[in-house]
């Protein structure tokens, strides 16, 4: 394996690391989001969908 392949699976790695770990957060995020009344949801759901694509 040369060294720009080895850096883009460090690179995967890393982003695939980073996802797991903020994925109870996201959760968490969005029970919040539940709580929320319809307006803040609406807007905290868009803010989101913005952030962090499905």
């Amino acid at each position: 394996m040369n060294k720009d392949n080895s850096n883009e699976y460090d690179i995967h790695d890393e982003l695939v690391n980073l996802v797991t770990r903020l994925k109870p957060v996201i959760e968490a995020l969005r029970a919040l989001i539940g709580q929320a009344d319809d307006a803040v949801a609406t807007r905290l759901i868009t803010l989101l969908a913005i952030l962090m694509p499905r």
